[in-house]
């Protein structure tokens, strides 16, 4: 039998560190913290990650950041928050083990979740566990060994595993697809690819084509589906030669581009990428094959990821806001934690478009 991969991400094994060394005293009320360069040596991290842990020791009332001196510590006992020995308990974060992308939790999205739905936890006084599972895990010796207060399942967890969690009563929710069983929260993938292939339509387009990443999955299910209907309503199809297969990386996405650039087939003007590393992927295949976006391919791609807007061009894209996904998914696990009653509801958070320069504009 395989074993449960179990870890913490990394800003949050920083900011334990720090706030057990200052619940302890090593770090005295008035006193500095380290440099956020010192803390990133001894922990062996980016600044990006000790920013993020400063920041959770800010949102609990532990250090203020001050301009010119750095992070003053406030005090070892700051009143709106629990210690470590009171906390209510732990909820974890499920993911399935993939084959397709090791350990997802480093990708944008899955890292953006993580990060919302670790400062729900804190500030309702929960730690947050991370755990990759299959079907050749003993779920159920898992969940009665840990006594996890609630669960958050993400993307393709096997239904299995969720039934085995409702069976035994814990509160949990579905994020990222849908379960009939279970409250499901993600975003309206559907309305966002529709409104990328309008954009698309808008500005002259009208052989598209789509970089799609793993099959089976609800988003690129209901993403395909968004971009079909948007052609329909114009009396355009999605050519089969246009619909590339990846799977959800930089890449997967640059070698199915190249691979359709090498065809000989008729290019599409445009490309919908299913999610943004897809679609920086395209944009390095169409520069090494001495084309250019958006002069000769129009990308947009979907998540709107830190990097998307740093890419030369920048990148259109869609706003799918995780940060917002976490929130309503913690709201409603807490609610069942209290008691509240719930029903297995399909809920979708709103996008928006992001509209950057790599769409052109083409003569109709």
């Amino acid at each position: 039998m395989s074993q449960p991969v179990s870890r913490v991400y990394r800003y949050v094994r920083v900011y334990t560190a720090l706030k057990e060394q200052i619940l302890g005293n090593q770090y005295p009320e008035g006193t500095l913290l380290p440099s956020e360069h010192m803390i990133g040596e001894i922990y062996e991290v980016d600044r990006t990650t000790v920013r993020k842990a400063l920041q959770l020791l800010v949102d609990d009332g532990l250090i203020e950041k001050q301009a010119g001196k750095g992070s003053v510590v406030l005090g070892s006992a700051a009143p709106q928050n629990k210690p470590f020995a009171l906390l209510e308990g732990s909820i974890a974060f499920v993911l399935p083990k993939s084959h397709h992308n090791g350990d997802r939790i480093t990708q944008p999205f899955y890292a953006s979740l993580f990060y919302t739905i670790e400062q729900q936890c804190s500030e309702n006084n929960y730690s947050l566990v991370y755990l990759t599972l299959n079907s050749e895990d003993d779920f159920e010796r898992i969940i009665q060994t840990s006594n996890y207060a609630g669960i958050v399942f993400v993307s393709n967890v096997m239904p299995e595993i969720m039934d085995a969690a409702i069976q035994k009563n814990i509160p949990c929710v579905l994020v990222n697809n849908y379960y009939k069983n279970i409250v499901s929260v993600g975003a309206d993938n559907f309305d966002g690819t529709y409104k990328a292939t309008r954009l698309l339509i808008e500005q002259g387009h009208r052989n598209i084509g789509v970089v799609k990443g793993i099959a089976d999955y609800q988003s690129t299910i209901d993403r395909m589906n968004g971009c079909v209907v948007a052609l329909q309503e114009e009396g355009l199809t999605l050519r089969k030669e246009n619909i590339l297969q990846a799977e959800w990386d930089y890449e997967s996405g640059s070698n199915a581009v190249a691979k359709m650039l090498n065809s000989g087939q008729k290019l599409p003007t445009a490309l919908l990428a299913f999610n943004d590393h897809l679609a920086l992927g395209a944009i390095h295949a169409i520069s090494e094959h001495g084309l250019s976006t958006p002069g000769d391919i129009s990308v947009v791609g979907v998540d709107n990821i830190e990097q998307s807007q740093y890419v030369s061009p920048p990148l259109t894209t869609v706003n799918i806001n995780p940060s917002l996904i976490g929130k309503v998914a913690t709201s409603n696990l807490f609610a069942q934690i209290k008691g509240a009653e719930t029903h297995p509801v399909k809920i979708l958070t709103p996008v928006s478009l992001v509209v950057r320069d790599s769409v052109a504009t083409l003569s109709v």
